[in-house]
């Protein structure tokens, strides 16, 4: 090997900082040894994707190109977005031509505007700076701002600013309205500034003027972008130079300031002094990305356009790279026009011949999102709503229109911009119907098999300002087209089956393992909720065939009646649309004679079980509950009592100051026959603290279960996903839950619970995400079977969270339970969620048996009821 390639890897693999001499070997490596540079090129970047919580990932970002104005006060020698507006007034674009574009890209799924201009367009033009002034704006950049603000705000859109270079108080107003900047280094060549060269008569691209942009970043707490443009007249020996350069200015912190650096080559354009230049190589930009990747190791992600090298960017997945940068569907590259972008579908493709799923990001990366003090250090606070809503768990970008409790939707949701407005609009929500009014229903529902017209409550949304345009772009789930016509799976599952790759060996590992019932640690679990493209394939195919060994084509459900006796709560759960403060018009409450002529009712209509559960009324004692269940075992003797939450329990028990245990006895004898697995949320210290301070700890819940389960009353358990929950979070959530159940055999099943969040405090202060996406949803509930195998025989899909089409989409991915026909659902109602009230028997057995399963009646416990639903009905009516 080449004694100058053979010193850079070996200092590389050993850790030492690379020189210049390092970088310049790699740059002229011979043919004969590429290999060698970029299988470390690779093993580098698969490094940072691990770091960043992406392994087998490349992303891009969805975006629409806004070219705010082609003025600059500089001319480089290679470029032809500089123009001179020809036509009076037109030197920039006008506000409702920028939203008209970005509105085009909403629709069409984008989550970045990004804002290209030329530098300082009023310091050269005076037509520019009259049209400014005319305006009221002082400069270029004031007007960006402005610009950036009406996007973010009418559309959603994260804008993204490539200005050139800013002053710190130009930089610190743009961080204000943006979620990210940036700006290309090109050369830090200073010879190229001399006539005849590319920077000729642009003293801007200067070296240490581009360097400054970075420090001001790194100071500001800005994401910056940048990168550098090969082939534009440097010598190899600059090109190093540029990199090592390059490199040597992005902080220490942990991110620091730059989130991507673009390897780009130059393209010859006519109509400008170096339309005659010689282009690089696909080799040189082979060379030059391996370079970076080995000087940048794991630290910053590392970017190549494909619309500039067409048919053969897939090299550049092999040379280390791991993003595309920006694909518009809606706009082309006014940079580069004459080179159109290649479609999604082609670039997903090309990855997954590669070895690699493609995932859609936002113009910030992961890292400064998903991490908390992260999110508060580099994000605006008045940008942290609006990147929350766009982001999922890992903080890549929402792909699909689905929310929970709402479902499929014609446009990506945006923040609420008026948090106080909606706050003041969920105070004055008025319950969707009486008391007298959900009984009737009940009964008719139950009777007839159909709800009457239930009123819904106000739709005040976070998007009540923006129109519902058409969707005309191809999200994850619209993807069925390419799926065989063979194919049996769920049309919402189908898109995310339909690889042609093979899953990776640690996945491949992991799900054995899973499958023959061995405990995974916390990373085999977080690396399956990460999984994605073959990998996601491999657990949704895996989840599935666990359901069929353990259960077959069954799928259960209980026939009863939710009953929440009152929304009074002094709790204060930040994830809570439910809850009200003593004395609010919305409040209600039963008294325990109330819940058992309910629960008798509910009896009378063949319900075998009754879910009664409450706020936390500040007034109340551990009497009530008691008192409840002696109500409702008076009123109906035979049904079963699945009741109050385990925060009702601890409350119940510290207000007559008993012990737990005691306590729980004394509920089981008054009636009590199984607890909810509600108020576990997510048993994660990191996070739980965060969404419900004031609830019992994650450690509290848990023991709470435990000695439930050993004084002999069995429970359900939850998982509530999609708020400031991670992978991580997750996987310890199911692990407690598989250690509890392997000691106490307690838990009768999983009902994973997605976050309703539209009228919740979290979402109106602007600090919680939109819910989990479809995605995520499939993973929870996969997962959830894979993890808890074989001790949690049963996974419950919710079809108040998911609607009736979300359960059956999630029959194929592990879930064997549709819940029960509830009859009187108001908290996910409350929150936001529109998907009814209840279900007739009749309604769920013709939805299951369309979906080619079993339809089978259980009981609270998975028993069988002693006489079917039809005939206990009838044996009621009769008698």
């Amino acid at each position: 090997m080449d004694a100058a390639v053979a010193r850079a890897l070996a200092r590389n693999r050993a850790g030492d900082a690379l020189d210049r001499a390092d970088v310049l070997a790699v740059l002229s490596c011979p043919d004969d040894e590429l290999d060698h540079v970029l299988r470390r090129s690779r093993e580098l970047r698969d490094a940072y994707l691990h770091r960043i919580g992406l392994p087998g990932t490349v992303t891009y970002s969805r975006k629409v190109f806004i070219p705010l104005t082609y003025l600059c006060r500089y001319r480089c020698s290679y470029c032809t977005f500089v123009k001179t507006r020809e036509t009076p007034g037109a030197e920039f674009r006008a506000l409702d031509e920028v939203l008209a574009i970005a509105s085009r890209g909403r629709e069409w799924g984008c989550t970045e505007a990004l804002f290209t201009l030329g530098e300082g367009a009023e310091l050269r033009h005076p037509e520019a700076k009259a049209w400014l002034t005319e305006r009221g704006y002082a400069s270029t950049v004031d007007y960006l701002i402005d610009a950036a603000r009406e996007v973010v705000s009418r559309t959603g859109l994260l804008p993204h600013a490539n200005p050139g270079c800013v002053t710190p108080a130009e930089m610190g107003a743009l961080r204000g309205v943006t979620a990210s900047q940036g700006v290309m280094m090109e050369q830090l060549a200073d010879r190229l500034l001399r006539a005849g060269h590319a920077h000729a008569g642009a003293p801007g691209k200067a070296a240490d003027v581009r360097l400054e942009q970075l420090r001001l970043a790194a100071e500001t707490r800005t994401p910056f972008t940048t990168g550098f443009l090969i082939g534009i007249g440097e010598s190899l020996t600059e090109r190093a130079e540029t990199i090592f350069r390059l490199a040597q200015a992005i902080s220490d912190s942990e991110p620091s300031q730059v989130q991507e650096v673009i390897v780009q080559n130059f393209r010859a354009k006519p109509d400008t002094p170096m339309r005659q230049a010689a282009e690089p190589s696909e080799d040189d930009m082979v060379r030059a990305i391996a370079a970076t990747r080995l000087l940048l190791a794991d630290r910053v992600s590392v970017q190549a356009p494909p619309n500039l090298t067409p048919r053969t960017y897939g090299r550049y997945v092999d040379a280390g790279i791991n993003d595309w940068g920006g694909i518009s569907p809606v706009t082309p590259d006014h940079v580069n026009p004459e080179m159109p972008w290649p479609s999604i579908e082609e670039v997903a493709a090309t990855c997954e011949a590669h070895g690699f799923a493609l995932r859609q990001r936002l113009p910030v990366y992961p890292q400064y999102v998903t991490d908390e003090s992260a999110l508060n250090e580099w994000i605006a606070p008045a940008m942290r709503r609006h990147v929350l809503a766009a982001a999922d768990a890992t903080g890549l970008a929402r792909e699909e229109r689905w929310y929970a409790g709402e479902g499929w939707t014609p446009v990506l949701r945006a923040a609420q911009t008026k948090p106080k407005r909606r706050a003041l609009a969920m105070a004055d929500n008025k319950p969707a119907a009486t008391a007298e009014d959900v009984s009737k229903a009940f009964a008719s529902h139950v009777r007839e098999g159909a709800y009457g017209a239930i009123p819904a409550l106000d739709a005040v949304g976070f998007d009540e300002m923006l129109p519902e345009m058409p969707g005309r772009t191809l999200l994850a789930h619209e993807r069925a087209d390419r799926v065989t016509s063979t194919s049996t799976r769920h049309p919402w599952v189908a898109p995310y089956l339909a690889t042609s790759a093979s899953a990776s060996r640690e996945v491949t590992e992991l799900l054995a393992r899973a499958h023959q019932g061995d405990r995974l640690d916390q990373a085999g679990v977080e690396r399956l909720f990460r999984a994605e493209g073959a990998d996601l394939e491999a657990v949704l195919v895996e989840a599935d065939e666990i359901r069929y060994e353990m259960v077959g084509d069954d799928v259960t459900y209980v026939v009863n009646r939710n009953i929440t006796y009152t929304n009074f709560c002094h709790t204060g759960c930040s994830f809570c649309g439910f809850a009200r403060p003593v004395g609010h018009s919305d409040g209600y409450y039963f008294a325990p004679d109330e819940v058992g002529r309910k629960a008798r009712e509910a009896w009378e209509l063949g319900a075998t079980e009754v879910c009664i559960q409450g706020g936390i009324h500040p007034h109340n004692t551990g009497e009530i509950y008691l008192e409840i269940a002696q109500a409702v075992k008076s009123a109906a003797p035979g049904i079963h009592l699945h009741g109050f939450s385990p925060l009702e329990i601890t409350v119940g028990a510290q207000t007559l100051g008993l012990p737990i245990g005691r306590y729980l006895r004394m509920l089981k004898d008054a009636g009590l026959d199984s607890i909810p697995g509600t108020a576990a949320e997510i048993l994660d210290t990191r996070v739980r603290p965060k969404i419900t301070p004031q609830k019992l700890s994650a450690d509290d819940w848990i023991d709470l279960m435990r000695t439930a389960h050993r004084v002999g009353i069995p429970s359900t358990t939850t998982i509530m996903f999609g708020h400031i929950d991670d992978p991580a979070a997750w996987a310890t959530h199911l692990l407690r839950l598989r250690d509890l159940q392997t000691e106490t055999r307690g838990f009768t099943e999983l009902v994973p619970l997605p976050f309703v969040h539209h009228r919740t405090p979290m979402f109106v202060r602007g600090a919680s995400r939109t819910g989990p996406t479809w995605r995520e949803s499939l993973k929870i509930h996969a997962i959830g079977r894979i993890v808890l195998h074989p001790h949690i025989t049963n996974i419950q899909a919710s079809w108040v969270k998911l609607g009736v089409d979300g359960v059956v989409a999630s029959l194929d991915v592990g879930v064997n339970d549709f819940g029960g026909t509830l009859g009187e659902e108001h908290i996910s109602r409350m929150a936001g969620a529109s998907h009814g009230l209840g279900h007739s028997v009749s309604e769920i057995d013709s939805v299951v048996r369309r979906a080619g399963r079993t339809p089978v009646e259980r009981t609270t416990t998975y028993d069988r009821p002693s006489l079917p639903y039809l005939e206990r009905v009838g044996a009621l009516v009769s008698g």
